[in-house]
């Protein structure tokens, strides 16, 4: 059975509620050019996504993603390799599934608990040289 963009991806504009939609959702992409840190790629991850981003100048997603484990990276401007990257993940459930889960222990790096925690040791660490 062939599996079309139109059957499989609903384009459904703005909505209200994000964390409702993102419990619905199976896979998240992120296709920039450039990127930081991404809060909605984090976002998605910690949710149980599947994700496939590209590894754009900055490596904010390749900082996150560990390719092939808990993500897929791919080059900018490969339309063709986000198509075949994203064909398999609609059609192996497991693998997707495995993916998303691993993405869940994200939240063990970037909770504000931590992060906030790193930042005061860090910030202490200086007042104390001086």
């Amino acid at each position: 059975r062939e599996k079309t963009v139109e059957k499989q991806v609903i384009f459904s504009g703005t909505c209200e509620d994000v964390a409702s939609e993102i419990r619905e959702s199976a896979i998240f992409v992120l296709t920039s050019k450039q990127e930081g840190m991404p809060n909605a790629l984090m976002e998605a991850m910690v949710s149980g996504l599947a994700v496939i981003a590209t590894d754009c100048p900055c490596g904010g997603p390749a900082e996150l993603i560990q390719n092939g484990q808990n993500g897929l990276l791919i080059p900018v401007d490969d339309t063709d390799m986000l198509q075949e990257k994203l064909e398999y993940l609609m059609t192996h459930d497991t693998l997707r599934n495995s993916m998303g889960k691993q993405a869940e222990l994200l939240i063990e790096k970037v909770h504000p608990y931590v992060v906030n925690e790193k930042w005061m040791n860090y910030l202490q660490s200086i007042m104390r040289k001086q």
